[in-house]
């Protein structure tokens, strides 16, 4: 009993709002949830406590520096470098204990709520979509604190389960396949109550079934299933293949902006506000774009001083979880990983028509022909790192692929620190606070 009275005054902390508005997400009232509406309030408060750990591991990739005199920069500083065992007190951690509460508040609908509620059509929605998220937090969990997928690496360390609403209990790390498999058996739980095809344009932060299906596309490439990531592309395609134009963009639209034709679902801030405010593009990121004739660079940076800063992610209209251009660029990798060029070729070229000049667009496709082998492997990772830079993508590439080497230098009086190739710190270590709390991640 004192168990449960310490849960909901847990829960009480966040519950409920009465805007359900996925670019303002303020929990409010207190209430112990009993109704289909007070497990919807609860649903968005999971939404909201997602956080933005793309942006802080971005921070660790090699499309950005950090300028050292912005007033958070110090916090980050320590990311930047790697140090994720002696980092200083003021480093903000990586957000363990928040995708942690919002699996609890997933956990809460599915046991609490799935007894509770009569079975109707916005109950299976719900329970889709609660399912769908203690997927989705899964995900970035282990894609943050475990190796990348691999068969090889199957039987290692993934992270904690926690499919109980139990706050007193301290859970060890299972396998990263027995990980995954929880994230697939949430997918299959997800669809076969999934509601909604597509999430409207007021909560186009949830889940629906075509941002199921991206995402399962996305659980398929990184696990390298690249048959199903193709077919659970092509769902999605079905429903949505929008480009954003943008040799007709008046509006001065982004591809990854919620009002983009082609955001499938907004619910990942991927760069906020504090790391777009500190980070410098590097040149090595630069370099790839054509100047006069990629469309995006100009929309993608504002140059300063001889440095160029990113636009992404400066503000709240930056909400993007999956969308069409990275879905077809997905697609395209898993072609060329079962070695069919002429396929991933036509399906780069659909993209390349939308973000080049028509100029452009024609010598891009001249030299993507020509193209074959590790030449065009590299050109695919170059156009996707073209088209999805800082959208919170670069850190989860750069660990699936190569794993190569990095150096980052922070300022004239540090130290310029290494990430080398294939560095045991790809993988983020526990941060200090969880392992404090919970001994088996020590």
């Amino acid at each position: 009993m004192k168990k449960n009275i310490f849960i909901y005054s847990l829960l009480s902390l966040f519950l409920f709002q009465s805007c359900d508005d996925y670019l303002d997400i303020e929990p409010k009232d207190r209430v112990i949830p009993t109704t289909l509406s007070d497990y919807r309030g609860l649903m968005t408060s999971a939404y909201s406590s997602f956080p933005a750990t793309k942006s802080k591991a971005s921070v660790r990739a090699d499309e950005m520096t950090i300028n050292p005199n912005d007033g958070s920069a110090p916090y980050y500083k320590d990311v930047f470098l790697w140090k994720d065992n002696d980092y200083s007190e003021e480093t903000t951690e990586f957000d363990y204990d928040l995708l942690y509460k919002t699996i609890f508040y997933s956990n809460e609908i599915i046991i609490s709520g799935g007894k509770k509620l009569p079975e109707t059509k916005d109950k299976k929605q719900l329970m889709a979509e609660a399912h769908a998220m203690r997927a989705y937090s899964y995900f970035e969990l282990v894609n943050l604190f475990a190796k990348p997928y691999s068969k090889e690496n199957a039987s290692g360390r993934g992270v904690p389960l926690v499919l109980e609403i139990d706050l007193e209990k301290a859970n060890k790390p299972l396998s990263l396949e027995e990980t995954y498999n929880q994230i697939e058996k949430d997918i299959a739980e997800a669809e076969a109550n999934m509601q909604q095809t597509t999430a409207t344009e007021e909560y186009k932060y949830r889940f629906s079934k075509i941002g199921l299906d991206a995402f399962k596309a996305r659980v398929y490439l990184y696990k390298g299933e690249w048959q199903k990531a193709i077919d659970e592309a092509d769902k999605v395609l079905a429903v949505n293949n929008n480009l954003l134009d943008l040799k007709n963009n008046a509006d001065g639209l982004f591809p990854n902006e919620v009002k983009s034709p082609e955001n499938i679902m907004a619910l990942d801030y991927a760069i906020d506000n504090v790391v777009n405010r500190m980070a410098i593009a590097t040149d090595e990121i630069i370099n790839l774009y054509d100047k006069t004739e990629d469309l995006r660079f100009a929309l993608y940076y504002t140059e300063n001083n001889g440095k160029y800063k990113p636009n992404k992610g400066n503000s709240n209209k930056f909400k993007c979880s999956f969308r069409v251009g990275e879905i077809l660029l997905l697609k395209a990798e898993a072609l060329l990983k079962l070695g069919k060029d002429t396929e991933a070729k036509a399906v780069i070229k659909q993209l390349a028509e939308k973000r080049y000049t028509d100029k452009g667009y024609t010598d891009y496709v001249a030299k993507l022909d020509k193209l074959s082998g590790t030449a065009l492997w590299n050109e695919l990772m170059n156009e996707r790192e073209r088209e999805v830079a800082f959208e919170g993508y670069r850190w989860f590439d750069l660990r699936r692929n190569n794993q190569k080497e990095i150096k980052h230098k922070y300022d004239n009086t540090t130290p310029e620190a290494v990430l080398k190739q294939g560095d045991p710190r790809y993988t983020i270590d526990f941060p200090r606070s969880a392992k404090q709390e919970n001994p088996y991640l020590r």
